[in-house]
């Protein structure tokens, strides 16, 4: 479903792509049926999945009744025909529907309401793949409409796009500080970064390859925490504390190790991909004279550094009176965990290759 939703160049098909995989989300949060946390999280996630759902959907009538444009491409050709200043009201109205039922799906504020709950009450081992797939297609998707589609009208939604990130950066900063359980965290965190990734991808196309490679380095530490997280506790689980880390490292050192390289990485610490990722991102906005958003993706990274610490703190440092058990570890889970360890810290460390693929994207695909 996702995949037919990035490569498809018709509003409607996109639509359908995005209906497709997002039913099959629906049922992966309830599949663990005696959880109520689980069954809570699908009915949750189904009821704000429809309305945002709905919302998209009338953007798509909305824009081809105003205009006869039924996609991307139809969009690049139709405005700059007409004028940017001919378009008609409806037409950017319907425009906004489409992007707010995107940004849902990336659960960017004051559209993340969803997530926090739907990420905890899910069953753990599915979290990663629901978050990270829905994720990417939707970002992908919101770069082409702004690249493609809004590129002659941009100027009318830049004010919009502003606030989403300024308030998804201050929301997802202030409710990750006080989280008790991991998945919470990492939901909240998620709501960050969907702003750091929305800076570059409205500010140009420089600034989107920016972004596609965060989506990358984003997407790698956040399926190696959940997949720690389906070790720990395992892969129907709903509600993960942060004290199930406690003394992880006693017995458990391989996985401290990856873990606490996940986190550095969403933090932002040097030698990680994070790093090298906000680095590209930030500079880019300067070069855009986004000089308000580099301030505020700055402090931001600062103020993340307590809530993506604490947790290798009590995981590496804490002492506690009962530490983790020794988990016997599979050889698949061994290869999976350093492969994307060595990924975080390759893309960290010699981070061109990635960069490189991201301008082709852009160039070729987009």
């Amino acid at each position: 479903g996702f995949m037919l939703m990035v490569d498809s160049e018709s509003f409607m098909m996109l639509f359908i792509g995005l209906e497709i995989g997002s039913i099959s989300l629906y049922a992966l949060a309830g599949i663990n049926r005696g959880d109520l946390l689980s069954n809570e999280a699908a009915l949750k996630y189904f009821l704000l999945g429809s309305l945002a759902s709905c919302v998209l959907v009338y953007g798509v009538a909305l824009v081809y009744i105003s205009l006869s444009i039924s996609g991307f491409y139809d969009t690049a050709i139709a405005i700059p025909y007409i004028g940017a200043g001919n378009v008609p009201l409806t037409t950017f109205i319907g425009f906004l529907f489409i992007i707010v039922g995107l940004l849902f799906k990336v659960a960017a504020a004051p559209f993340q309401s969803w997530a926090p709950d739907v990420y905890q009450g899910s069953p753990t081992g599915y979290v990663g793949y629901m978050a990270s797939v829905a994720k990417v297609a939707s970002f992908l998707v919101i770069a082409r409409l702004c690249i493609v589609s809004l590129r002659a009208v941009m100027e009318n939604f830049e004010l919009f796009f502003l606030a989403v990130i300024i308030i998804s950066i201050f929301v997802g900063s202030f409710f990750a500080t006080v989280q008790s359980d991991m998945k919470r965290l990492i939901a909240y965190s998620g709501v960050i970064q969907s702003g750091f990734i929305l800076s570059g991808i409205v500010s140009g196309v420089n600034g989107t390859s920016a972004s596609l490679f965060y989506i990358t380095a984003y997407t790698i530490q956040l399926i190696g925490i959940f997949t720690i997280f389906t070790i720990i506790s395992g892969k129907l689980s709903s509600d993960f504390s942060i004290e199930n880390l406690s003394g992880l490292f006693v017995e458990n050192k391989f996985l401290t190790i990856c873990f606490s390289i996940f986190m550095l990485g969403l933090a932002g610490i040097p030698l990680t991909s994070g790093f090298i990722s906000k680095f590209i991102l930030i500079t880019n906005l300067w070069s855009y004279e986004s000089y308000v958003l580099v301030v505020i993706l700055m402090l931001s990274t600062v103020a993340g550094f307590y809530f993506y610490l604490r947790p290798i703190w009590v995981a590496a440092i804490d002492k506690p009176e009962t530490p983790v058990e020794r988990i016997t570890l599979k050889r698949s889970q061994i290869l999976s965990l350093s492969a994307l360890s060595f990924a975080t810290i390759y893309f960290g460390l010699l981070p061109n290759s990635l960069i490189n693929i991201s301008r082709w994207v852009i160039q070729n695909y987009l």
